[in-house]
């Protein structure tokens, strides 16, 4: 697979999951959303209760952590850097606050439209009444953050962080350390297969299977200059605050193009879709890259991200041993922006965490 540079059409995706009830939990009652009289117990309890079943069903979002103790507010490792940085700027402590509760109201928006029927009977209200509720506590308790001044900022600034998925107890008991040189063996085999396949694709006259190219169908992109003007829109944190037509060129600018071996149809870009059953699929009819944009902190700045993510049907075992293969597969392919809108670096990533390969631009110098 081979990427150069140029794509998308922003879009979004709700993986809707599915769980069965084992427990009963009773509702809070009111007529309907406009009935609701919004209080700091009421808001607490509305969110235990959508928390309980959102547990119970399976219907979490991962994509951000829950901060401990504080309800409708939620952290990534980019807020989280922000801790040591909020005490003696109150600009900087509310937009970091706020954005806390804005990743928070977007995690419980997908993770409602994630409950199945069940769930929402279990509930007691219909999905677009629990999404309203929840949007209209996520508003009152950041007015309240806001206004009410943290008595422990220090309590608040200890429990923002991102913990990491490992498990030393599960490392030392499980397979782990029979797995680790075989597993070490390969991963040395990989990189040697990726640097072979670079250098062949680096040939002038490399010969290869017919291949297949994905590029943005918009040609709209912005000159230098103009990506350097954007850089100015920030809010207080840093983050780029765009409309949604320049963020849109933004991402066709600097969009990879995709040039991909075709040997079969999971080898083709698709939309991602649902069957009739309700099984995540591909559909490679419809070509399409999703983009997202996230932002880092490098030697104290705040750098913008371009996230483009492309999907396949799947990935063909190669034998039984192959633990990678089998439905779904994909590539993300990144592009950190430095202050001034020029890339600064690239990296690529498979959504399982796997195959993760840096390429730096010339701006970027090893420390040593």
């Amino acid at each position: 697979m081979l990427i150069g540079l140029r794509f998308v059409f922003v879009v979004s995706l709700i993986v809707l999951m599915t769980g069965c009830a084992t427990q009963r939990t009773s509702h809070l009652d009111f007529e309907d959303q406009s009935s609701v009289e919004l209080s700091l117990d009421f808001c607490r309890n509305w969110s235990e209760q959508l928390d309980v079943v959102i547990a119970q069903y399976e219907a979490r979002d991962f994509g951000a952590t829950k901060v401990k103790d504080y309800v409708y507010l939620r952290a990534d490792r980019f807020l989280a850097a922000f801790s040591d940085l909020v005490y003696d700027d109150p600009n900087l402590f509310r937009a970091w606050v706020s954005a806390m509760v804005d990743l928070d109201q977007e995690s419980r928006q997908i993770e409602v439209n994630n409950l199945n029927e069940a769930a929402l009977r279990l509930l007691g209200k219909d999905r677009l009444t629990i999404k309203d509720v929840t949007k209209r506590c996520s508003v009152f308790f950041k007015e309240h953050y806001l206004e009410e001044p943290f008595d422990n900022l220090e309590k608040l600034t200890a429990v923002v962080f991102i913990p990491d998925d490992y498990s030393s107890v599960k490392r030392a008991l499980g397979l782990y350390p029979l797995l680790k040189i075989p597993f070490i063996k390969g991963i040395k085999e990989w990189h040697k297969q990726a640097r072979d396949t670079f250098e062949r694709y680096a040939q002038k006259d490399v010969k290869v299977v017919s291949t297949r190219q994905y590029e943005p169908t918009k040609k709209n992109i912005f000159r230098p200059q103009e990506v350097a003007r954007l850089m100015s829109q920030r809010d207080a944190l840093g983050q780029l605050t765009l409309s949604p037509d320049l963020l849109s060129r933004l991402f066709v600018t600097y969009a990879p193009i995709f040039t991909i071996e075709d040997s079969g149809e999971f080898d083709r870009v698709g939309a991602v879709d649902f069957t009739k059953e309700g099984a995540v699929t591909v559909n490679v009819l419809e070509p399409t890259v999703y983009t997202h944009l996230t932002h880092t902190r490098f030697e104290g700045r705040t750098l913008p991200q371009l996230v483009y993510v492309a999907w396949f049907l799947a990935r063909p075992k190669e034998g039984v041993g192959d633990l990678l293969g089998g439905n779904l597969d994909g590539i993300i392919w990144r592009v950190t922006l430095d202050h001034d809108g020029t890339p600064l670096l690239f990296d690529s990533i498979h959504p399982c965490g796997c195959y993760h390969m840096f390429f730096p631009t010339d701006r970027l110098v090893p420390n040593a």
